[in-house]
């Protein structure tokens, strides 16, 4: 009997397949009352995800195929009937010869892809330009908000507790705003903090939220105003905190939400309007 769920999920299909399994399903369950375990899972779906992408891009030369089948001579090892369930899922897939040969070539094709994209390297964007990309991935729903929330108190709070740079104060204009929520991210393994407003039913503001000390510039608390990948940003300090806010607004509309700054309001836990 395999103890370890690990080993089980790692054979699991990512689209629910195989969760009936008695094995799976037992694995599963181990894994929802295992933290760490719950924790790697969530990281394999995130690998598959990777995979399948890498998958979809991968071209593999033209007649790649034939040659494969005219060199293959790969084992059709059958099942005796005391393997465990893992040794039959294998063999169910790896026994079938030229699938088999097919098959290990293009996870040595993804695998590199893989590793070019996953291995840990600096990121070379300015943080302003990894910043826009993340609200434009948030707005086009690639990504979605770690905490949804109307209330911009409790995302604060939340953005905290998550040992990530957040506001102690805020434009008025900003806290009029409506709240979709807020998210953590990483850059260059430094904490950044993003929380996301409506601004009418037209346009989105978002507002990012990084140590100063982290960030190359020498920024000021008079807001310096700047156009990166079709958004209008301002960025500006306040103590030990920079700022960015972006939006695909006119500036005009942006300007007026920065107008007067002044301490969160947070005595009440009273949803923002919009």
């Amino acid at each position: 009997m395999i103890n370890d769920p690990r080993l089980i999920l790692s054979a699991r299909r990512p689209d629910g397949e195989d969760d009936a399994d008695p094995e799976i399903a037992a694995a599963i369950s181990a894994a929802q009352s295992d933290p760490k375990i719950a924790e790697w899972v969530e990281k394999q779906a995130a690998l598959d995800r990777s995979i399948s992408g890498a998958l979809r891009s991968v071209q593999p030369p033209a007649g790649l195929r034939d040659r494969i089948l005219t060199g293959a001579k790969v084992s059709r090892k059958q099942p005796s009937g005391n393997e465990s369930w893992f040794e039959r899922k294998v063999w169910g897939f790896f026994g079938r010869g030229e699938l088999a040969a097919v098959a290990l070539v293009m996870v040595l094709l993804v695998s590199a892809v893989i590793y070019n994209r996953l291995t840990d390297k600096p990121d070379e964007r300015p943080w302003q330009v990894f910043a826009v990309a993340k609200a434009a991935e948030l707005e086009s729903g690639v990504e979605s908000l770690e905490h949804k929330d109307a209330f911009l108190q409790t995302s604060v709070e939340w953005m905290r507790e998550q040992a990530c740079p957040a506001p102690y104060t805020l434009p008025e204009g900003l806290q009029s705003l409506g709240l979709f929520g807020c998210s953590t991210m990483k850059w260059n393994d430094k904490p950044v903090g993003i929380v996301c407003f409506k601004l009418g039913a037209a346009h989105e503001v978002h507002l990012v939220c990084i140590n100063a000390k982290d960030i190359p510039e020498m920024l000021t608390e008079r807001p310096m105003w700047t156009e990166i990948g079709g958004y209008t940003t301002a960025q500006w300090r306040e103590k030990d905190t920079a700022f960015m806010l972006m939006s695909r607004a006119p500036r005009a509309e942006l300007e007026r939400l920065l107008e007067k700054k002044t301490a969160l309001r947070i005595a009440r836990r009273i949803p923002l309007h919009g």
